[in-house]
């Protein structure tokens, strides 16, 4: 039996409502953001717009959600990519 050389990497996120976003999303992995983004769009239908800023990228998500349903959806990619430990700040 061969061991398993898959490697799970820990990315942090920060999912934060605002009174002039509503609910927005960063993360400081440019990779897993790209893949993120690929899952909302091809996968979630979610509606979101993103900004690219200094070493993170925000995924906003409006006034319309709420920052549980957001985690939902992200720990959702997250067992897809098969990431076992994220840690998400509210």
């Amino acid at each position: 039996m061969y061991s398993n050389d898959l490697i799970m990497k820990k990315i942090d996120v920060e999912i934060t409502e605002t009174t002039e976003f509503g609910t927005v999303l960063k993360c400081s992995d440019l990779e897993a953001a790209d893949e993120f983004e690929d899952f909302l769009t091809e996968q979630c239908f979610v509606p979101f717009k993103v900004a690219l800023q200094a070493q993170e990228i925000s995924f906003f998500f409006g006034q319309a959600s709420t920052t549980e349903k957001v985690r939902e959806v992200y720990e959702r990619f997250s067992r897809q990519r098969e990431i076992t430990d994220c840690r998400i700040q509210f």
